[in-house]
């Protein structure tokens, strides 16, 4: 197995703040427009529901740990209920899977066609996925989320929907032992929680607190520290900025690669490069291509949506401080392995949902491996107290049961093999 990325099946928690997120149809959609789009009424009563059960309380998840049984739980989904285990008995993974519009990571994951595409592709068959969301905007979240698969499933003819289980009612109204492992499970290595850049100026009193994706793992080495530093106007990156020099470069996308503007910063002898979206588009994995990656960078480097303020201020020559921190948050990801036990996920090490899939072809693997281990074996003695010297070693014939193994196949009860 070359693809143990302990990546798990999960339960997508989607929470939509007030930054841009990307319409069914592929195109982006503002926060303005998403916020005035109607949530159906049968949305609107199960969201009401859930704000006065109470059963948003703190979570108390300690009693569930991975390797555990999971208990059996029952969702209400925009295509009926859900219920685990299935009543049918059939020996399923369930995926379940938090995104929060406050993760840039998250919202990259989620409008990369690549990343879709792994999804619908390879997910294996006996794979169930669960999406919800944290927030209250739930249900046209979770609305978004199906159509984003339709879309790529439709594209490469696959047939996944019977799969994927999309809750119409918000984790904090679930009422179930759900939200207590997305709350307990923290997640602190890579890709975990919310990476933020924090924008400062006098020209605005409250911090301007904004998502970030930093720079793909393997191709920029250098990171960024909390220290405050000044922000300064780079342009589009694609030529030499010596204003740039000790500061973090603001550069916008677009007009040549992600290396280009890295490169053409880091030769102004920048701190950093913060490279913001185009207005309605979503947030991309910077990443080399091909030759550029042999040539070393050692600054860090992450994408950002357009901040007005930000813009204007710095087209103004008003001073702006940039910062960075990473924000606790509660787990993305968590699943159910075939014989029923809870499952923590691994590193997400750059967002695609390959890695979801890779844990749920672990999920079959593991399965596999262990029914053959449950049956009978027989021990075939090779060498017993024997002496190995000289260039030729030892050597010993045995036969071979039949349908010993693979490597048996065509080797009969008669047949011998030397050894």
């Amino acid at each position: 197995m070359a693809r143990l990325h302990f990546t798990l099946v999960a339960l997508c928690l989607l929470v939509w703040a007030a930054t841009p997120g990307a319409a069914p149809d592929g195109n982006i959609m503002t926060a303005a427009n998403r916020a005035a789009a109607r949530q159906p009424r049968k949305c609107n009563e199960q969201l009401n529901a859930a704000r006065h059960s109470g059963s948003a309380r703190a979570p108390h998840g300690a009693q569930y740990q991975p390797g555990t049984a999971a208990p059996a739980f029952r969702i209400q989904t925009l295509d009926g209920d859900f219920t685990y285990p299935p009543p049918a008995g059939e020996r399923i993974s369930v995926v379940l899977h938090a995104f929060t519009n406050k993760s840039a990571f998250l919202e990259c994951l989620w409008t990369d066609r690549s990343s879709l595409a792994a999804l619908v592709q390879q997910l294996p068959e006996d794979s169930h996925v669960v999406f919800a969301s944290l927030d209250d905007s739930g249900c046209s979240d979770v609305q978004w989320m199906r159509a984003q698969i339709q879309h790529a499933a439709k594209l490469r003819g696959k047939d996944v929907l019977g799969r994927m289980h999309f809750s119409s009612v918000p984790v904090f109204g679930l009422g179930n032992w759900i939200p207590s492992v997305l709350y307990s499970w923290t997640c602190d290595g890579v890709n975990c929680g919310l990476s933020q850049v924090v924008f400062t100026s006098k020209e605005w009193g409250t911090p301007i607190v904004a998502k970030r994706l930093d720079a793909k793992y393997d191709w920029l080495m250098g990171r960024w520290t909390p220290v405050s530093h000044p922000l300064v106007d780079g342009a589009d990156g694609c030529s030499v900025a010596p204003a740039v020099a000790g500061a973090v470069a603001w550069v916008s996308e677009g007009n040549c690669s992600f290396f280009a503007k890295v490169k053409n910063m880091a030769s102004s002898k920048a701190l950093g490069v913060l490279v913001y979206a185009g207005l309605g588009d979503p947030i991309q994995l910077m990443d080399c291509a091909g030759a550029e990656c042999y040539t070393q960078l050692s600054i860090p480097a992450s994408m950002v949506h357009l901040e007005l303020a930000v813009a204007d201020a710095l087209r103004g020559q008003k001073p702006v401080n940039v910062s960075f921190q990473r924000t606790p948050s509660p787990n993305f990801f968590f699943g159910i392995d075939q014989d029923g036990k809870l499952a923590e996920m691994g590193w997400f090490l750059y967002p695609t949902f390959k890695f979801l899939v890779w844990q749920t072809q672990w999920f079959d693997y593991a399965q596999q491996l262990h029914g053959q281990l449950q049956k009978p074996s027989q021990t075939i003695n090779v060498f017993n107290h024997t002496l190995m010297q000289g260039d030729r070693g030892a050597v010993a014939t045995v036969g071979l049961p039949e349908g010993n193994s693979r490597a048996n196949a065509n080797v009969g009860p008669e047949s011998f093999a030397t050894i």
